[in-house]
């Protein structure tokens, strides 16, 4: 029974490391230089597309940029401002014209002042004289 090894205790109740284990880990690994590469160029891009939705957000009206998500990571914020245009969130309604239906009657005569007329003169007016 002395002869059955099972585990990979010794005799002595010692543990043997497991060498594949710590040699897979480092095989793994990638070298700091590479590591520093990638990370500037990750925050490159990231300063890059703040400075993108820092113009979507100059395209927007003065007035309405508080409505604009303050807290939203970047690709959200360009994503909801495109969103918002689409929807005409920041187009202004014409204010100059009227919503009635005579406001755009072609041929609509101002009205005469008829103040100045004798009363006769006022008549024949009446009877389309």
């Amino acid at each position: 029974m002395a002869d059955d090894t099972i585990g990979n205790a010794t005799v002595d109740g010692a543990q043997t490391a497991n060498d594949s284990t710590t040699q897979g880990a480092t095989e793994k690994s990638v070298p700091y230089s590479r590591f520093q590469e990638v990370l500037s160029q990750r925050k490159a891009a990231e300063t890059a597309l703040e400075s993108i939705v820092e113009e979507l957000a100059q395209d927007v009206p003065e007035d309405m940029r508080d409505l604009i998500p303050a807290g939203l990571p970047a690709v959200e914020k360009a994503a909801w401002i495109r969103n918002a245009k689409a929807k005409g969130l920041f187009t202004k309604a014409s204010v100059g014209e009227p919503d009635s239906p005579g406001s755009k009657r072609p041929g609509a005569k101002p009205p005469q002042d008829l103040s100045g007329l004798n009363p006769v003169q006022q008549m024949s007016m009446g009877y389309g004289r």
